[in-house]
């Protein structure tokens, strides 16, 4: 049997991506845009995000800030790896 005849009894018309739906090249494309916000986010909140207030007696750290500093790096990765599951459940349903 040829690799024509396994397509098309798999139902796979010439060109097709092999996964038999044509919206899995869009799924996988949203899946980078979630991890590319998700690992730009962990930046900001890594390295931007400033914690410090200045008083009298020079800069201290705010709890708040802190706390809102740690809430938000943590919900970038969480972002960032649903993001790279999206692209690898998508890639192996492809297969």
């Amino acid at each position: 049997m040829t690799d024509d005849e396994k397509n098309r009894q798999a139902g796979l018309t010439p060109g097709s991506n092999g996964s038999g739906s044509p919206a899995a090249g869009m799924v996988v494309f949203l899946g980078v845009l979630i991890m590319l916000a998700g690992i730009i986010s962990t930046l900001y909140f890594c390295f931007g995000f400033d914690t410090g207030i200045s008083t009298f007696n020079g800069d201290v750290s705010n709890l708040g800030l802190l706390e809102d500093r740690l809430v938000g790096v943590l919900s970038s990765l969480a972002t960032a790896l649903g993001g790279l599951l999206i692209i690898l459940f998508t890639a192996t349903r492809r297969k």
